[in-house]
């Protein structure tokens, strides 16, 4: 699967004990990830409904379009120029098949540095509300640990809502290790690419991650995350698509993998 083949994807079980591919799609309008996988009643699953009460499954959006919820989409370095930010948005609407502006209003985006409060990067966890059901991050700049921290306080340690962050561009121990404890997902490109190729790579996380969310709202409520300890290669080797392998990041210091950061090839 070449980078701009967005309709393409292998799609992965969520049974935290097994892993069960599924064909792929090739639809205009792709089906939802939940819609593209296969519940495994013999063992637990891994998403936790944070919901008080289940979803009304006859109101519950079945594609993206209908999608009752708000992903953020937080533009970080060597993602924030204009013209990316543009050619994102165009290929969201593609994707999807969407025909007006009016129905991109799921996606929240937020541009670093521009459309900071002050320029404090902390208020970019204060653009969230109700409504929000995913944040992806993609090129996390520095102290990007400290927005995503309050995040977390907020929630008293664990968010509601998947928060992923792809791409970080700066890599610093402080700035991972703060966004690992209060991320579910970071994946790590583990090739040094720039330019063009980069933001295509970029596209083509984003798109699989809002798959991600999306079927996540329309399987349990927008109000969804994944269990902490769950086996979280699963949805990162989904974002990450059958071209790559994601694989655990292993600490340089203690040589330990993490369980929520994920570097792939």
């Amino acid at each position: 699967m070449g980078l701009m083949k967005f309709g393409k994807f292998t799609i992965c079980c969520l049974s935290a004990l097994s892993l069960t591919a599924l064909v792929s799609c090739s639809d205009r309008r792709p089906r939802t990830f939940s819609e593209r996988t296969k519940r495994d009643t013999s063992n637990d699953y891994i998403i936790q409904v944070v919901e008080d009460t289940e979803p009304d499954t006859e109101t519950a959006p079945s594609e993206p379009w209908d999608f009752n919820g708000q992903i953020v989409i937080f533009f970080g370095e060597g993602f924030n120029s204009e013209d990316f930010i543009n050619e994102t948005m165009e290929l969201i609407k593609e994707h999807y098949g969407l025909t007006t502006e009016k129905d991109l209003n799921f996606i929240v985006p937020l541009v670093y540095p521009d459309g900071l409060k002050d320029g404090r990067i902390t208020s970019a966890a204060s653009i969230t509300d109700k409504l929000t059901s995913g944040y992806i991050i993609i090129g996390a700049p520095v102290d990007t640990d400290l927005m995503t921290t309050k995040l977390s306080d907020d929630y008293y340690g664990h968010i509601n809502y998947p928060v992923i962050s792809l791409l970080p561009s700066n890599t610093s121990d402080r700035n991972i290790l703060g966004q690992e404890a209060s991320c579910t997902l970071i994946l790590q490109y583990g090739k040094k690419i720039q330019g063009l190729p980069l933001q295509e790579l970029g596209r083509h996380l984003i798109i699989n991650s809002i798959n991600l969310i999306t079927g996540m709202h329309k399987e349990f409520g927008y109000k969804a995350n994944f269990n902490i300890g769950a086996e979280l290669v699963i949805p990162a080797q989904y974002i990450c698509g059958d071209t790559y392998t994601a694989e655990a990041y292993i600490d340089p210091v203690m040589n330990i993998p993490s369980i929520n950061h994920f570097v792939f090839k």
